[in-house]
């Protein structure tokens, strides 16, 4: 992620398992390569989450990527958080056929995941986190906070 001079931290920081001494993109790195050998990214709608939550797995399949540190990938059927993903552009596609969002981004995504449209692949363990997913911004969450509805 690239990010300017500002001295305000990212928004998001690595979880990247640091005893390995393997680097946040070099890890990434080998998690797209096990995705893209795995999945025909070419053709069908998947994204690789980084970092997430998740609140039901799609089924017990895992895919070992070897390491250090070894790390896993597996299919979520619906999922929330989501900080921090890649996306193909045939999920790219997807998404923008689905238009317009109505709702917050993880929960449009989510929908699509749950209903089989796009496929939510998982590291396991994130290696990315949001770095305060719960400050009251301007992003308005659907789990944590009650909104005053603007008549």
């Amino acid at each position: 992620m690239a990010w300017g001079s500002s001295s305000t931290p990212p928004p998001l920081r690595s979880r990247a398992p640091t005893s390995s001494g393997v680097s946040f993109t070099e890890l990434t790195q080998r998690l797209i390569s096990a995705v893209e050998q795995v999945w025909d990214v070419e053709n069908e709608a998947v994204m690789l989450y980084v970092g997430c939550e998740v609140t039901q797995w799609r089924d017990s399949r895992r895919v070992v990527v070897e390491g250090p540190p070894v790390m896993k990938l597996r299919e979520a059927e619906y999922l929330w958080q989501t900080s921090s993903y890649i996306i193909w552009p045939a999920a790219a596609r997807e998404l923008l056929h689905h238009l317009p969002i109505d709702s917050p981004t993880d929960c449009y995504i989510s929908k699509l995941v749950l209903e089989g449209l796009v496929t939510a692949v998982v590291a396991c363990p994130a290696i990315a986190e949001q770095r305060d997913p719960y400050a009251k911004g301007d992003i308005k969450h659907t789990n944590v906070y009650k909104w005053q509805v603007e008549s």
